[in-house]
């Protein structure tokens, strides 16, 4: 177990008037007198990809389920493309995609007719070759129309993760998206969200798997009982005497956090 001190990371303010594409400001969450979250603050630039890392109930799924849109802060606020949420939910939630930890399928459809349904509720016109493109890579074309129900655990994560892409959000938010994929699914997952990112999409990621996501991260969000402190992906490091002596991975610095603040 790691004892030395970490280095204190740069937070980043957010300023009245920014040109990210995500600006989280001072959202803070309670549920009663438990505080989830506290005056959490960051902002993402487009093609930005944030890892959150952190223990069981550092607030990670409630930040995540609020920039969904499926729960509000109790303070604070959520801009994407300078909109904000509270102020136009329906419309800024048409611009975020999020791949759960646990997928829910309407029963009785199949594959081909989730894609359809999501390209209805998004109005994506002409949808058929993008989702035909996209079955093809994810490696679910023969499981066109099969229903929902058969699907394997990680044929199931790789339907919600291409209903997201159906529609070209601007945040894609995944919840452990690795769980249940084999090594190629593994493999053509992260290269389609390098490939969104480098299209100016801003994606967020909470996953156990730290060792992929510090591949894929520019930014990591370091959280611990509801505070978040953000930093570059590759600016982690161990910190002897005040002197920075060894590069730190995100498992490292879970480990130092926690046992730091045990």
């Amino acid at each position: 177990m790691l004892r030395r001190p970490i280095q204190s990371p740069q937070l980043l303010h957010i300023e009245p008037m920014t040109n990210a594409r995500l600006v989280i400001d001072a959202i803070s969450k309670a549920y009663g007198s438990v505080k989830a979250l506290s005056e959490l603050s960051f902002s993402m630039d487009s093609g930005g990809i944030l890892a959150i890392v952190g223990e069981n109930g550092a607030g990670k799924t409630t930040l995540l389920q609020i920039l969904s849109g499926m729960i509000t802060p109790t303070s604070g606020r959520v801009l994407i493309d300078g909109d904000d949420m509270s102020l136009s939910p329906l419309s800024t939630k048409k611009t975020v995609g999020f791949v759960p930890d646990r997928q829910q399928f309407f029963a009785g459809l199949t594959v081909w007719e989730h894609l359809s349904f999501t390209a209805s509720t998004y109005r994506v016109s002409d949808f058929e070759n993008l989702a035909n493109g996209l079955l093809r890579d994810f490696g679910l074309d023969d499981k066109k129309h099969e229903l929902t129900d058969s699907l394997s655990l990680g044929m199931r994560q790789k339907l919600s993760v291409i209903c997201c892409y159906l529609y070209d959000p601007a945040l894609l938010l995944f919840d452990e998206p690795f769980s249940g994929l084999d090594q190629k699914g593994i493999a053509t997952l992260t290269d389609s969200i390098r490939q969104r990112a480098a299209q100016g999409c801003v994606v967020v990621i909470s996953s156990h798997m730290l060792g992929l996501v510090e591949k894929l991260a520019t930014r990591v969000l370091f959280m611990q009982r509801g505070v978040g402190r953000i930093m570059k992906a590759d600016s982690l490091t161990i910190e002897d005497g005040g002197h920075p002596v060894q590069q730190m991975s995100l498992e490292q610095m879970l480990l130092a956090g926690t046992d730091k603040n045990a």
